[in-house]
């Protein structure tokens, strides 16, 4: 396999994160000494860790110390502890009160990524426009769904606005992101967010689909729902092969439906 992508895509069903949420638990003293652990390592190893009070308002320790009371809150709800999911989402809004964009963490095994019908989206004039979409997995979609060919593909090209998700603005979900994203401006915080609207493997969502108000060219505006599809890696850890898998417009072609209903990747571009 040495070279190739090869891994699974299914449609996400929350539920099974659920469920592993209820079986995996990392016990608050684990967690708390993590944290610890984490605080002590980055002392000694980040410059920015206490020249950050000049620049942000708060010092490392000031970011830890919120970040364990947080922690302590979140516990108290959790007497079992935290799953690695929810731990790792933890760990992610804390780091990201250091305000660098250059600054985040690992995994030492990396999640699956949920993805959708649309890829990329750009922020115009305070729209939302859809910038990237997946064609091989659209296309599976209007199978599945049994819809006309190319009909799904035309209500998401690119080029056209996002009024709603969800119902609501986009913008409140990229708001919700935002604490998620460790940046050295809040334009940059905006923008990582808006970059992970739609492929990103932390903050799962609850429903197993989304749905969209999209504005068509000639200005009617129209629903869509698509699901969510989880993208489980198989090279860990593996930021080329997530970067390939994720940004290449073409690599979803390759899809095969097997009886089981699970949306099949079998074989990606040679790295």
């Amino acid at each position: 396999m040495s070279g190739y992508i090869s891994q699974n895509i299914s449609l996400y069903d929350p539920k099974i994160i659920l469920d592993f949420v209820k079986k995996n638990k990392i016990t608050p003293k684990q967690a708390m000494h993590s944290i610890d652990s984490m605080q002590k390592a980055l002392k000694v190893s980040y410059i920015g860790y206490n020249i950050k009070k000049d620049l942000t308002g708060k010092s490392g320790d000031e970011i830890f110390n919120e970040c364990k009371a947080n922690l302590v809150t979140r516990l108290k709800k959790n007497a079992e502890g935290l799953s690695s999911f929810e731990f790792y989402d933890h760990v992610m809004q804390c780091l990201s009160g250091f305000k660098d964009s250059h600054f985040g963490i690992k995994k030492a095994l990396s999640p699956s990524y949920i993805s959708s019908g649309v890829a990329e989206v750009m922020m115009a004039d305070n729209k939302f426009y859809i910038l990237t979409n997946r064609p091989g997995l659209i296309s599976k979609l209007e199978e599945l769904q049994k819809l006309p060919t190319g009909s799904l593909q035309e209500k998401l090209k690119v080029g056209t606005e996002i009024v709603l998700i969800n119902g609501q603005s986009p913008q409140i979900e990229v708001e919700r992101l935002k604490k998620y994203i460790s940046a050295s401006s809040d334009l940059a915080r905006e923008y990582g967010a808006i970059s992970n609207l739609f492929s990103r493997d932390f903050a799962y969502p609850e429903k197993s689909d989304l749905s969209l108000t999209l504005k068509l060219a000639d200005r009617s505006t129209v629903d869509v729902t698509l699901p969510w599809v989880q993208i489980n890696l198989s090279l860990i850890p593996s930021t080329l092969e997530s970067r390939a898998l994720l940004s290449d417009r073409g690599i979803l072609k390759i899809l095969e439906l097997l009886p089981d209903k699970k949306l099949i990747y079998r074989e990606g571009p040679d790295l």
